[in-house]
């Protein structure tokens, strides 16, 4: 819905309440509720003649989602007589029924078993497998075998064509029946099929749980080229020397069907949301990487990289691999379950005097946050406050030694750790700088406003409820207090 307004907005006609609620949500840096949303969709498309396209609706796995959508869309169909086209792999036509929706038009596509046919004797072909010709019926088993459990869709053949090959080229006639009549008519099988297949080669399998982690857990997704420096990174490397990369023909192939790279991108991605779907929910079924150790890798990637920046400044910003590991070392490690050597590793590059403004410089860089906020006076607590690292920042005040700065210190803005967690509504973070004890809640910023008018300005209750159970309220320069205000 988010994206739909956005493409509505860019037109000429904008309505004067959308650009208010736009404007609040932005000043408190919050999403828009999903009502607001719907409002402002339902007025920007009334000075419109919409025509809203839905592709692959199927991929949206949550259900409540879907079926909100469709509520949205029921009632712009039928107050404004916008036009809906959906695509979707199957139909949703059960939900439809559910919801009592009646679509102007189906138009059924789906692969004749003559298509599925073609496909797997070009398969045959491409692989080379001849032998099956000497084997009077053979050829003929296959095909029909495979076809069967395809079910009428070409990514299940592609798979158990990936699945069947090996044995086909052996050319044992009984095993080669045996292993059709294993083949599976769904996707959930037949994925499990391919996990247990790739778990009987320990080597391979290794890589193949580290290709699939970095897709699968990656905050954003990843080139072929950046994937190569994750696992290189992964296996104790240092991310540069690409003679030390793994070649792209094996992390395809190693995964049997699971992975595909994009032709025109270049994005390496789960060869459909089905499988995606399926691998996230039995993750840990099988040694997948956690977001500890993705965190970890990026960490070491900047940590050992900007070394080198010593000696030629540009040098890190110019690696293949950071850009991912700028904004990657954060998301991860606010994902990951509570691990003590990533906190700890992360706690050092922060209170590192030579290395905190070039993570300084990546987050500019990479976030496009604007350089006037981040300056000479940014320290590691500002950084934990604005990115919302409680458990770092709770490393840092009882564990780490810091002897030049502490928790009170200001930015060029004149704001304090706590006043920059509350502008950006980080609670967890204002609760370890409240419980530590060691904050002065009093400190007014360059504006002449204390934490605790920040928090009323921008209606956070939890936080302002936190600071006035510290019985403390201090007026500012208009005489009044945060509370009056």
């Amino acid at each position: 819905m988010q994206a739909l307004l956005k493409q509505l907005l860019l037109q000429q006609c904008v309505e004067a309440d959308a650009i208010k609620k736009l404007k609040e949500a932005k000043s408190k840096s919050e999403l828009l509720r999903k009502t607001d949303l719907q409002t402002l969709l339902t007025a920007q498309l009334h000075h419109l003649k919409g025509f809203i396209i839905i592709d692959a609706f199927d991929e949206i796995s949550q259900k409540d989602v879907q079926t909100g959508l469709l509520n949205l869309f029921k009632q712009i169909v039928s107050k404004i007589g916008v036009k809906v086209l959906l695509m979707s792999r199957p139909h949703i036509k059960d939900i439809m029924d559910i919801m009592d929706l009646k679509a102007d038009a189906i138009l059924e596509i789906t692969a004749t078993p003559g298509d599925i046919q073609r496909f797997i004797e070009a398969q045959l072909k491409v692989n080379n497998i001849s032998n099956l010709r000497e084997k009077g019926d053979l050829e003929e088993k296959v095909i029909t075998g495979i076809q069967k459990k395809s079910s009428g869709i070409f990514l299940l053949a592609k798979l158990h064509m990936i699945t069947m090959q090996y044995i086909l080229r052996k050319g044992q006639y009984k095993k080669i029946i045996s292993a059709l009549e294993n083949l599976h008519d769904n996707f959930s099988k037949t994925y499990e099929n391919v996990l247990e297949r790739i778990a009987q080669n320990p080597e391979d399998g290794s890589y193949v749980h580290w290709i699939l982690s970095w897709i699968l857990c990656a905050h954003r997704p990843l080139s072929m080229e950046e994937l190569q420096c994750a696992l290189d990174i992964t296996e104790g490397g240092t991310g540069i020397d690409h003679k030390d990369f793994m070649g792209e023909t094996y992390i395809i192939s190693v995964c049997q069907g699971l992975v595909v790279i994009g032709k025109e991108s270049g994005i390496v991605s789960i060869v459909h949301e089905t499988a995606y779907e399926w691998l996230n929910q039995n993750m840990a079924r099988a040694p997948f990487l956690s977001e500890a150790k993705l965190a970890k890798a990026c960490l070491s990637f900047l940590d050992t990289n900007m070394k080198v920046s010593k000696q030629q400044q540009n040098l890190v910003q110019n690696l293949l691999f950071t850009s991912y590991a700028s904004g990657g070392w954060h998301r991860h490690i606010l994902k990951m379950e509570q691990d003590n050597e990533v906190i700890e590793n992360c706690c050092k590059l922060l209170l590192d005097n030579d290395k905190l403004p070039v993570i300084v410089k990546l987050l500019e860089k990479y976030r496009r946050w604007s350089e006037d906020y981040w300056d000479t006076q940014t320290k590691a607590f500002h950084i934990c406050a604005r990115l919302g690292l409680d458990k770092v920042l709770e490393y840092i005040l009882y564990e780490a030694e810091f002897r030049e700065y502490g928790p009170n210190m200001k930015d060029m803005n004149g704001n304090t750790p706590l006043a920059v967690a509350i502008m950006f509504g980080k609670v967890n973070v204002v609760q370890v700088l409240l419980d530590s004890g060691r904050v002065d809640i009093g400190t007014l910023n360059a504006e002449k406003q204390t934490p605790l008018h920040l928090a009323a300005q921008r209606g956070n209750i939890e936080v302002t409820q936190g600071l006035l159970k510290t019985g403390k309220i201090w007026a500012w320069q208009s005489g009044g207090t945060s509370v009056e205000d």
